[in-house]
């Protein structure tokens, strides 16, 4: 997860710690599932050609629809969403830090946020009320 202010979090070390140490066992249980899911089977018309599949480990059907649906969601759905819900909030602090920035239109007219617009040349000429 980020953090808005990663260097004013004091508790980051441990948390990262923490955070690895989820990784880690996350990842040994994943690796050992996947070991026992694949097997090599060889094809019936082609006995030399041999590969990996996940045919007959499941009970039924229905069960291995679910296991893809759940492979389909954790390594496409689940980063996209991440990387969107990131980009937004990125965009959204962005969009806070310049909400009070100087705008310059398109007819040259120098404005800021809140305040009266005035065209550069009503400016240089001090007819401008005070």
């Amino acid at each position: 997860m980020a953090t808005p202010s990663p260097v004013l979090c004091t508790s980051g070390i441990p948390s990262l710690f923490s955070l690895f140490a989820v990784e880690v066992n996350e990842s040994f249980f994943l690796i050992n599932f996947q070991s026992v899911i694949f097997h090599q089977q060889s094809h019936p018309a082609y006995p030399w050609f041999a590969q990996c599949v996940t045919f007959g480990f499941f009970p039924t059907h229905g069960h291995e629809m679910a296991y893809n649906l759940f492979n389909i969601v954790t390594m496409y759905a689940a980063p996209l969403l991440v990387i969107v819900v990131c980009y937004a909030l990125i965009i959204w602090e962005i969009s806070k830090k310049t909400k009070n920035a100087r705008i310059v239109d398109d007819l040259g007219t120098y404005c800021h946020e809140g305040t009266h617009c005035k065209r550069p040349g009503y400016v240089l000429s001090g007819r401008h009320a005070l």
